[in-house]
């Protein structure tokens, strides 16, 4: 019985973590005119760019960047 609390408990802290994470890219993608979705894939870019010794990617000043149809989430 006391696996089975521990386990829910995990899975309560980890669906804490992420609703939490989600919260702050929703917040982040407002705030820089992009879509979630958009978001995402900028911050996977600047991830991989990091990983391979590259200059992270910026998106133009000018000009907001190109996410595709807006989404409400």
């Amino acid at each position: 019985m006391l696996r089975r609390q521990q386990a829910e408990a995990i899975i309560d802290a980890r669906q804490k973590i992420v609703h939490g994470a989600v919260s702050m890219v929703q917040i982040w993608a407002q705030q820089e005119f992009r879509s979630v979705n958009g978001q995402i894939e900028f911050l996977l870019r600047q991830a991989v760019s990091r990983r391979r010794g590259q200059r992270p990617p910026s998106p133009p000043e000018d000009e907001p960047p190109d996410d595709g149809p807006q989404q409400d989430h």
